[in-house]
């Protein structure tokens, strides 16, 4: 299985705010129950969110999988994330004994209580059918099944035909300069593609974190972060300590844009754990 579980997005919709374990223990008393280990420890890597790993496998099933996108965390204020359970087993009819983790009122996936209190199964249900099928007796199960379909990360964000998606090192630098977001946004994402010159790569990044427009930051953070997924291995201590200095002056421009701060913050722990 890969190592990689979350996308990382720079504003991931179904993010959280860091777990804690009292979030954990009011949770786990609002359901009455424990969670999974591998729920709890792929959480305080990040509270919930889309994932990377994306497709679960059903034979029984035409397509031959079920799309995952995202899975929910656990909330603070006890409206967000799984808390939306109780209400949404009511409102749709659902099996009590269920911690949902994903869901949009044709389908949803839970942890499944109703036979073992202690080490829930993983469960998939439909809303307007008796489907219900048992995706693995544990959730840590559940996630050594799940796979990224091949293809998944071709280039999909241009808005017009004629929108330029793959770039040069020399284009890529032409499109940075000119300042513009859209052609800024696609030849960052080219270079989440393919293998990239990375001491090139930082000297560009380190001019577009200095950028005035949030969107770029937030664009050059983004891609930042998918190539140290994507290339780890190509990364020197010293590259890695360049990036952690080109970071430092985010936290104070932009200290009142907390989605930049935070991602910076997402960068650093990576890099943190890159360096063990």
């Amino acid at each position: 299985m890969s190592e990689r579980f979350w996308n990382f997005e720079v504003m991931d919709p179904y993010e959280l705010v860091t777990l804690t374990p009292a979030m954990v223990d009011k949770a786990a008393q609002k359901f009455s129950v424990t969670f999974p280990a591998r729920y709890l420890e792929l959480l305080r890597e990040q509270n919930g969110g889309s994932l990377y790993l994306n497709k679960f496998p059903i034979a029984d099933f035409e397509e031959g999988s079920i799309d995952i996108d995202y899975l929910w965390g656990i909330g603070k204020n006890g409206k967000q994330g799984v808390y939306v359970t109780s209400y949404l087993l009511k409102e749709w009819g659902l099996p009590k004994d269920l911690v949902l983790l994903n869901g949009d009122g044709n389908s949803w996936i839970g942890l499944d209580y109703r036979q073992n209190p202690q080490e829930p199964g993983v469960v998939y249900l439909e809303s307007d059918s008796d489907v219900e099928i048992t995706l693995a007796p544990s959730f840590e199960e559940f996630v050594s099944r799940l796979y990224r379909e091949e293809g998944s990360d071709d280039l999909n964000m241009s808005l017009f035909e004629d929108d330029k998606t793959e770039f040069t090192q020399e284009e890529a630098e032409q499109a940075f300069a000119d300042n513009i977001v859209l052609p800024i946004s696609l030849a960052l994402l080219h270079l989440t593609k393919v293998e990239t010159d990375i001491d090139w790569f930082l000297n560009q990044a380190e001019q577009l974190l200095n950028n005035k427009n949030s969107t770029i930051v937030m664009e050059a953070e983004g891609t930042l972060m998918q190539i140290l997924l994507n290339q780890p291995e190509q990364f020197t201590p010293l590259q890695l300590r360049q990036i952690k200095e080109m970071l430092a002056p985010l936290k104070k421009e932009w200290k009142w844009h907390s989605d930049i701060v935070n991602y910076a913050q997402k960068i650093e722990a990576k890099i943190k754990q890159m360096s063990i």
